[in-house]
């Protein structure tokens, strides 16, 4: 479950913005305002983790309905030597272990338990070397449980050439790893009396990083690396030296096989650890040796060798498997979580006549609403008969009909199966006026609000990102569609976050008024509690600066706690008393009509 994101330089935002995400969060703005940006940057976040591209166009989520236009026109003021800064923090609720790796000797076994959330933040720029130009994801950075220090480090290599390695780092001092306290040599501190004290530091188990660090590539090739290049790992991070906390803990640095061009790895490829120093080469001498006359140096050479060996290439399985669960393990549970969102566009199509026929196959998308339409064609459990019992409560004078239409051959057995020769689905609208009507035949309203209405029953778990969901909608089934979002977002045994992008009074004050009657218990029967942590009213903000993003809070009582921003919903006030309210100041309540 996705729990926050922080953006920067990413389209209208400048400085970096961060939104919390409750079971329902609701972007409110003028036009133009950015609203969208936080929508797309969660579009281009399912990408670039997905498929390591950075300069995106068109997203899977977005179909044909939305265009990002590459990084040149994402990149803030479209300014290529900007970085844009991406981070999610969610929860890592299953394993991390993903590859069926074997942990009897692992020596961090309680941590597929320990990590409960993760964080992960990427960085995106336009890099020039002699062998790439381009867009890329050139540093990602993974953390634990809350923790705002990092667990690990991940870089692309300063030239980008084929072959070259990822090199990621690994802070064994964190808290997650910590198991003993080492004295720091020639590290003391004075008391209070004026006696020196030992300054001591946590860390993982001695054993653990003593044979790390036989796999780890030097500092001092680093920082060859690094001024030969130009760049490479920490360049950023502020850990260049290795000791980057002031507290002599170990920061191994390692070398992975890289799979594509992005510091973050695929999340479904197992990696490849590349131990520091010739492995092969002590096999090959290996070999040379045991074809030598036997001696005593010959014997002792061939067991130092062998045990070397073997303690390197046990390390190298256990780097590999913590980082796979550290980093793939962890980014896998956001992939998924991503992958499974629900985006529906600001428009959504009219289903032409030839849709209304089911056809196994058909590949839509939520983007422009038509996979709601087919996901109706194609129940055959419940999903019709509960998209009309919201559409009556919505009051929209409409009921979905799917009629079965039979070949005049077909026989019993053909007709209850349902037989693909013998059957075909289609849908209409029933109207009430006594005959079935196609969709085009209606109110384009009808079009806009049955794909809200059907994401809202069918997501069963994710992220549903809604815009305009208000839009060619009488107000009264605006009002009601608070009530769609409070069920979809409050359903028991659901991991579910809905992100929606609106103009609409009426929702908001619906929303407001059913926090009120949780607090004084007064639900409509059958009601789930609504309370003021299920919502997150976000104001989206456009200013000379960039975008801004502010939460305002609400009580018990189901009123904002901040002053509602001038501007939005005056209108209201304005036309029944002639004048514009006078904007609170920030001690004050804002003034909102109640719903």
């Amino acid at each position: 479950m996705l729990t926050s994101l922080e953006a920067e330089n990413f389209k209208g935002i400048a400085a970096r913005q961060r939104i919390d995400f409750a079971p329902l969060t609701l972007l409110f703005g003028a036009n133009s305002a950015g609203k969208s940006t936080i929508l797309q940057a969660l579009l281009y976040l399912h990408e670039v983790i997905e498929r390591g591209a950075a300069d995106v166009d068109r997203t899977e989520l977005g179909g044909n309905v939305l265009e990002l236009g590459g990084f040149a026109r994402l990149v803030h003021r479209h300014e290529a030597n900007r970085a844009i800064v991406l981070r999610a923090e969610f929860a890592t609720p299953g394993g991390l272990e993903r590859f069926g790796r074997d942990l009897t000797d692992f020596p961090f076994p309680d941590l597929d338990d320990e990590v409960e959330s993760a964080w992960l933040e990427l960085t995106i720029r336009f890099l020039t070397t002699t062998s790439f130009r381009g867009p890329i994801v050139e540093r990602a950075v993974i953390g634990v449980n809350g923790d705002s220090e990092p667990l690990v480090w991940l870089e692309v290599g300063a030239t980008l050439r084929d072959g070259e390695p990822l090199h990621a780092r690994v802070n064994l001092g964190h808290q997650l790893l910590v198991s003993e306290a080492r004295e720091l040599p020639g590290a003391t501190a004075i008391r209070p009396d004026g006696t020196q004290r030992q300054i001591t530091s946590k860390h993982a188990p001695a054993d653990v990083t003593e044979q790390w660090e036989q796999i780890a590539i030097p500092e001092e090739a680093l920082h060859r690396e690094l001024e030969v290049e130009g760049g490479g790992i920490g360049a950023g991070a502020g850990l260049g030296d290795g000791s980057g906390f002031g507290d002599g803990r170990s920061l191994p640095v390692f070398a992975l096989g890289r799979g594509r061009l992005s510091a973050l790895p695929a999340p479904g490829e197992p990696l490849r650890v590349i131990p520091a120093g010739d492995i092969e080469g002590d096999k090959e001498e290996v070999v040379s040796l045991r074809l030598q006359p036997p001696s005593d140096a010959t014997k002792q050479r061939i067991e130092s060798l062998e045990s070397s060996i073997a303690q390197r290439e046990r390390a190298a399985q256990q780097v590999r498997t913590f980082l796979e669960m550290v980093v793939l393990g962890t980014t896998a549970h956001l992939a998924s979580f991503l992958r499974g969102a629900q985006y529906i566009g600001p428009l959504r199509s009219i289903p032409p006549r030839g849709f209304l026929y089911e056809r196994v196959g058909r590949v839509t998308s939520w983007a422009d609403g038509l996979a709601a339409w087919d996901l109706l064609l194609a129940d055959r459990l419940t999903l019709v008969e509960r998209t009309n019992s919201w559409l009556k409560q919505l009051n929209t004078g409409c009921q979905v009909v799917v009629q079965k239409l039979f070949d005049r051959g077909a026989d019993a057995e053909g007709i209850s199966d349902e037989h693909v020769d013998k059957t075909v689905r289609r849908l209409l609208l029933d109207t009430g006026v006594g005959s079935l009507v196609l969709p085009s035949e209606v109110g384009a309203g009808i079009s806009q609000v049955i794909p809200v209405v059907v994401a809202a029953l069918e997501g069963r778990f994710g992220l549903t990102l809604v815009e305009q969901p208000e839009i060619h909608v009488h107000p009264a089934v605006q009002v009601g569609l608070g009530d769609l979002f409070i069920e979809a977002a409050t359903r028991d045994s659901v991991r579910r976050t809905l992100l929606v992008e609106t103009h609409s009074e009426h929702v908001i004050l619906r929303l407001l008024r059913r926090i009120r009657e949780s607090s004084a218990k007064q639900t409509i029967p059958g009601a789930k509690a609504f309370t003021p942590g299920d919502l997150s009213v976000l104001w989206v903000e456009g200013t000379p600066e960039g975008t801004t993003l502010r939460r305002l809070r609400i009580d018990q009582n189901g009123e904002f706690m901040d002053p509602w921003p001038r501007g939005f919903f005056d209108e209201r006030f304005e036309e029944l008393y002639g004048f514009t309210p006078p904007k609170a100041s920030p001690e004050a309540p804002p003034v909102l009509p109640k719903g």
